[in-house]
This record gives structure tokens, C-alpha cells and sequence, in this order.
């Protein structure tokens, strides 16, 4: 996974409002222009096996006040209000770590702008897609003094191909590897008064390294279509 950045931004900016010029409709991990924060590459030796490469990808948990937003009890809070209470940004229903998808799917692959290309000598895949994960926001937004939270992730690579079992068609993945990417969410309002209109963390999404990964055959622990990350999370 490569953080992504605009042409000749010296800021490398990839967190942003999702709306407006402030924190009311939450942050978003994309860049000024509007483009995704977070890109996914992997490239291997093409082969005749049937089938292909994909992604899979498992939302593995939100860390609030992952920078030290505390409200008025000390507890961690991931949206602070005015007033010293806060709201945490949550699985509804579940436990981390989710599969991340987004319904219609077919299977468990991740395929936000997926792309398959093969070389013209016929000899590498390259398969690409990215993530722009936004907040969203609690009720009473507008007068939040802070947000603060890590948004972790982890990306598979693996080998899919369909088996038909008792007459269906499945898909059959094998895990070739994976790596670490999160978004820290960081925002403060100027003097502490509402609303939130200062970002902190202009480039919060990070990555085990580009290029980086860990080579395993162990499937994602969130392959359960039925528990998946969006539309299954709030702010409580």
C-alpha cells in the first residue's frame, strides 16, 4: 500500500474534510483534489494456472483517541464536544476484525476500482485498487472540538479461482500475503471552540512500507459476508 499524494503537494496531504471547510460531515483519507489516499499495487509472474490475483481486505480495528483525546472522565475519546463529553466511533454488531466490501459483492474480494493488466510480454500481472475510508460523524458534530482515531487495516494478496461444488459456483482463494495499512483521523477546533476546522494529521495514511508485506499462507480472519465493516459502523 502507497499513501497517496497530489502532484507537487509539499504536504503530501491525504486526510481531508469530507465536506466543506470543516469537521461537521467528518474526515476522509483523500487528497485535495479529490483522489483516493490510499493506492494498492501487487505485481507477480504470470502463469497458466486458472484463475487470478485479488485483493481481500479486513478492517482490523479503530483505536480512538489514539492521540490522547480524553473527555471530561479521562476516558479515550474519538469526538470530543465543547462540553467534555465524546463519542467513540464503533462496530454496531460484531468484533474486528470485518471484511470490507462493499454489497452487491460476488465474494469476499475487495474491488473498490480494481484492475487486472497484463504485461505486454505476457510475463507479470499487475493488479491495482484503493481506499478513501471517511469517519463519518455523531449527532451534534457541530460542536465537536477534536476528533481522534486510527483506522487500521490489513490488505491480502491472494490466488482466486472458481470451483463449482454441487452445482454452484464458489470462489477459492489461496493467501500469498499481506500488509499493514491505517489512517490516523486527527482534527482539533482553533482555541478549543466548535467547529472542528484544524487538521493535525495532513498526511495520517501510513503503511508497513511500500513494497512491504508479509509473505503467509494464512486466510484473513474476516471472511464472513454477512459481517462486513460498512453500513456496520456509528458513533456512540
Amino acid at each position: 500500500m502507497t499513501p497517496n499524494a497530489d502532484a507537487g503537494d509539499p504536504l503530501h496531504q491525504n486526510v481531508d474534510f469530507y465536506a466543506g471547510d470543516n469537521d461537521n460531515e467528518g474526515l476522509e483519507a483523500e487528497t485535495p483534489s479529490g483522489s483516493n489516499g490510499a493506492l494498492f499495487e501487487a505485481v507477480a509472474v504470470h502463469t497458466p494456472l486458472t484463475g487470478g490475483l485479488r485483493f481481500i481486505q479486513n478492517i482490523m480495528g479503530l483505536d480512538n483517541g489514539y492521540n490522547g483525546t480524553t473527555n471530561i472522565s479521562g476516558e479515550k475519546a474519538g469526538w470530543l464536544f465543547a462540553d467534555g463529553t465524546s463519542a467513540n466511533w464503533q462496530l454496531k454488531m460484531w468484533d474486528f476484525p470485518v471484511l470490507d466490501i462493499i454489497k452487491p459483492s460476488a465474494d469476499q474480494t475487495y474491488a473498490l476500482n480494481f484492475s487486472s493488466t497484463l504485461s505486454e510480454d505476457k510475463t507479470t500481472i499487475t493488479i491495482t485498487d484503493s481506499d478513501a475510508p471517511d469517519t463519518s460523524h455523531p449527532e451534534n458534530s457541530a460542536n465537536g472540538i477534536a476528533e481522534d482515531v486510527l483506522f487500521r487495516a490489513q490488505l491480502y494478496l491472494v490466488w482466486r479461482w472458481i470451483q463449482t461444488v454441487q452445482g454452484s459456483s464458489v470462489s477459492v482463494f489461496y493467501p500469498l500475503a499481506f500488509t499493514k495499512w491505517q489512517v490516523n483521523f486527527y482534527a482539533k477546533a482553533d482555541f478549543g471552540i466548535p467547529p472542528i476546522k484544524h487538521i493535525l494529521m495532513l498526511n495520517g495514511v501510513s503503511s508497513d512500507g511500500s513494497n512491504t508485506y508479509t509473505r503467509s499462507n494464512d486466510p484473513p480472519r474476516g471472511l464472513d459476508m454477512n459481517e462486513i465493516f460498512n453500513d456496520n459502523s456509528w458513533w456512540v
